[in-house]
């Protein structure tokens, strides 16, 4: 599948020169252009300008259509109609030009002689959506036609039941105008639809269909804590439909997540050759450097931001400070109507705030929510974006899960929102000397603003009585940094088990190998290319152990089994096994090979991570004294295969091991990766990583046992209850899809080791002295005396001295070197928080 795309900043003329383009194929060739701009307000726009061209350059008449909501009832069937009376005889060899919006082109069920047309898209769609209803009650007016599949344990892709796509497809067109079939039109229509891949949260899914979601108290503001959750996303044939070429325009292009989505479905995208050329010559006659990223007008341009810290919803809805009982949203609004109350000045706020906003600022023009494409504000030089245009943490996990990071997600949605907005302002004018400034929240969207703008100045809202500012000391915590790391952990996990180590492997278990009856072109084939879906296939159980001291990690490689002998061998193990836990044996799912330790090469671990080879076919969790009962997990994993059975001192349901089955071997870094999203699954649904009196429930989960060289008991009978063994028939957990998403990057911050001497030449001699005294006062104190809050006081005392973070966690550290060594947690935890009540200690006379 190949698309066209035009990647150029806004005010480029990405819109002028397709215009040029599609008038110079209906006037010279008579070719037919369809243009889809995002809003009805576009649409205008390009019609008129299309209508102006054309009386200016061509005597000739050609047809120049716009339809939308303005000019018909149902744009669908009237594009329709249009293309199928352009495809008549009379017709058939006319040049001519069709406006459509892009929500209106979607509407159209097929397209009839598409090949005769040029489909150029300005502005780039939104390729995704969700959507989110409390219906405890009343799903079954969706959930009783739908049902879900390919599922990989968190969300599962929705389709029809047989037999009701009819009804499916009767409620999204809604021909009588039912208002609650109106609440589910737009989902509905995406499921029904063969361009749309809808999917459902499968915990939401079931808890709804159970009518088990939790709800909020009364005055809650939220309805529920596990609404129904679908998330669709468009896929590239509802723009393949056979057009003679179909063209995307956008600034920032290849950062959008079209374009990566798309990429990542074999899509490819080339520039248009007509349209990048005329760029490229427009751009060096005006002396742009770059006319993908940047503008060649920086200089006019003031980039101010109110906050060095993340900007979202809630942060806008925080008190400015405790003397000031504004939220942070009201202040940037008050700020812009106090400087800019003279001049004209645009502003972009969300639609909840859409009448605080008028009532906040009076003098300004409020921007379309959609603000893309318009010129009809060039005359204005300042833009004010309190705006939030973040995704939802459901949303963001979700497209985590197809591989679309949250820093992507939030540079494709909000700052490319906001770089919308302020585009409408006369920065896009080349010919204007005026300067220009633009109020953003956040600092990170006004450095991304930056790079479009070089030579622009960047810095905090001077005219703030305060700034807003989180602690950020350490570079390696930048989201780059945290990009860089996760794209060094994905490719990690996207490696394969290496045929090498897997016939070196072979070497050594030649013992075992006649008696398994497999030979050893099959044995390595299955190894390495196994796909467990029946369970007569054969199953790669790992290496056992006579005890948990056992470091022999070739006597008892296990041979592959069938699945199902497996499953019955623990079954009577955990039912009617007589044996005592510590004379079971102990397994490990990983098979292991004698290698050198690179850690502790006077003494080698033979049972060590550097010895892992390849794990077999299962995951093993081991849950202890939780609050998370063995019934809970066919509720979290509905459509995954595993076993569950109570440990040897199991005394209630809280005490159990669960084992998990695999679609193939995998590397020792994927079974951890799989091991612990399988923990963090589970705390996303309510249960805490932590034992807290006030704090969510312990699910737990032994972290410990999370690696595939760790050990578990196989199956004994409880001493304390009735044995149970379950086994919850589902899929195994598919290695490559659970390794490509949910990267959790465990960032370290290298701090600067505390010395007992330090040096205090910053300060002077007044404030040396000061700090001294301070210390010694805490020195003084004896245990029981108040020594903690002691502690946390003398922190406050060095931020008022003056001193940097770095600086206070050196003066602590040297004045607890009295025998009372803290904790560097409990260093951390004042480090963090004196600097909030820092004050200055007073001299002793």
């Amino acid at each position: 599948m190949q698309f066209y795309k035009v990647s150029a900043v806004a005010s480029a003329g990405k819109t002028h020169i397709a215009e040029d383009v599609a008038l110079e194929n209906a006037i010279r060739a008579d070719q037919k252009s369809i243009i889809a701009p995002p809003t009805r307000r576009c649409a205008a726009q390009i019609e008129a300008s299309l209508k102006q061209k054309l009386a200016d350059r061509s005597k000739r008449s050609i047809n120049v259509t716009r339809i939308d909501r303005d000019t018909t009832g149902h744009v669908g069937r009237t594009v329709m109609d249009h293309l199928k009376q352009a495809a008549g005889a009379e017709r058939h060899d006319k040049g001519e030009i069709l406006i459509v919006t892009q929500a209106g082109l979607q509407q159209c069920p097929h397209f009839i002689g598409a090949g005769q047309w040029d489909l150029y898209i300005d502005e780039i769609p939104a390729a995704h959506a969700n959507w989110s209803k409390n219906l405890p009650h009343t799903h079954g007016l969706l959930t009783d036609l739908c049902q879900l599949s390919q599922s990989d344990g968190a969300y599962a892709r929705v389709e029809a039941k047989p037999g009701c796509a009819a009804a499916l497809q009767r409620m999204a067109d809604n021909r009588e105008r039912d208002e609650v079939y109106h609440l589910y039109r737009d989902i509905v229509g995406k499921i029904t639809s063969p361009h749309w891949a809808v999917s459902a949260l499968v915990e939401n899914w079931y808890r709804t269909i159970s009518a088990d979601v939790e709800p909020y108290p009364v005055n809650d503001p939220m309805p529920a804590r596990y609404p129904l959750w679908l998330f669709a996303q468009m896929l590239p044939s509802i723009f393949d439909q056979g057009f003679h070429s179909v063209t995307i325009m956008g600034a920032a292009f290849d950062e959008s997540v079209l374009a990566k989505t798309w990429s990542a479905m074999g899509v490819g995208f080339r520039d248009q050759p007509r349209i990048c050329a005329r760029l490229a010559r427009q751009s060096r006659c005006a002396g742009w450097t770059n006319s993908d990223r940047e503008h060649p007008n920086g200089h006019r341009l003031r980039i101010s931001y109110c906050t060095d810290g993340a900007w979202s919803k809630t942060a806008g809805s925080k008190q400015v400070s405790p003397t000031d009982e504004r939220p942070w949203r009201a202040a940037i609004m008050d700020t812009a109507e106090r400087e800019w109350s003279g001049p004209d000045y645009l502003y972009l706020v969300n639609l909840a705030d859409s009448e605080l906003a008028s009532e906040r600022m009076p003098h300004g023009t409020a921007l379309p929510h959609s603000p893309h494409g318009l010129n009809c504000f060039v005359h204005i030089d300042r833009v004010v974006v309190p705006a939030a245009c973040l995704p939802s943490p459901e949303q963001a996990r979700f497209m985590a899960n197809g591989g679309i990071s949250h820093e992507e997600l939030v540079t494709a949605q909000h700052r490319q929102t906001v770089y919308q907005a302020v585009c409408r302002s006369s920065i896009r004018d080349l010919g204007c000397d005026r300067p220009v400034e633009f109020i953003v929240p956040d600092k990170e969207t006004a450095e991304w603003l930056a790079d479009f703008w070089p030579g622009c100045t960047v810095g905090a809202a001077g005219f703030f009585g305060q700034i807003w500012r989180r602690n950020r000391r350490h570079a390696e915590l930048t989201s780059t940094a945290r990009m860089r790391q996760v794209r060094a952990i994905r490719a990690e996990l996207a490696q394969e088990v290496g045929d090498q180590a897997v016939c070196d492997l072979l070497d050594q278990m030649s013992e075992i190998r006649p008696g398994s009856g497999v030979t050893d072109a099959l044995y390595i084939k299955s190894i390495r290319h196994a796909n467990y879906g029946t369970d007569d296939d054969l199953i790669f159980a790992g290496t056992a152990f006579e005890t948990r001291h056992d470091s022999d990690i070739a006597r008892y490689r296990q041979v592959p089994v069938r699945k199902c002998d497996f499953i019955a061998t623990l079954a009577e193990l955990a039912q009617q096994g007589e044996v005592e836990k510590h004379q079971q044996v102990l397994i490990s799912p990983a098979y292991f090979m004698d290698r050198p330790d690179p850690d502790r090469p006077d003494k080698p671990r033979r049972r060590g991570r550097h010895n892992v080879v390849v794990v077999g076919s299962i995951v093993m969790i081991d849950v202890d004294k939780g609050a998370l009962s063995w019934r809970e997990w066919g509720k979290f994993f509905p459509n995954v295969e595993f076993l569950l059975h109570p440990s040897n001192s199991a005394t209630d349901e809280y005490s159990y091991h669960v084992i998990f089955f695999l679609d193939g071997p995998c590397t020792a870094t994927q079974y951890q990766h799989i091991a612990r999203r399988i923990k963090r699954l589970i705390e996303r649904r309510g249960y805490g990583a932590k034992r807290r009196p006030n704090g969510k429930p312990f699910h737990g989960i032994d972290a410990t046992k999370l690696s595939p060289e760790n050990l578990m008991y196989l199956p004994s009978r409880p001493k304390s209850i009735d044995p149970y063994f379950f086994h919850h028939k589902g899929d195994p957990i598919n290695v490559a899809a659970w390794c490509a998403v949910d990267v959790v990057v465990s960032m370290t911050v290298t701090e600067p080791e505390p010395q007992p001497n330090v040096s205090v030449s910053s300060l002077c001699s007044t404030d040396t002295a000061l700090l001294e005294q301070a210390k010694q006062e805490y020195r003084a104190l004896a245990d029981g005396e108040g020594r903690h809050q002691a502690f946390y006081r003398l922190g406050c005392q060095l931020y008022g001295l003056g001193l940097a973070a770095a600086e206070v966690r050196q003066h602590l550290a040297h004045a607890d070197y009295d025998g009372h060594q803290r904790r560097k947690g409990e260093v951390d935890q004042v480090v963090n928080r004196a600097g909030r009540h820092a004050y200055r200690p007073k001299a002793v006379a």
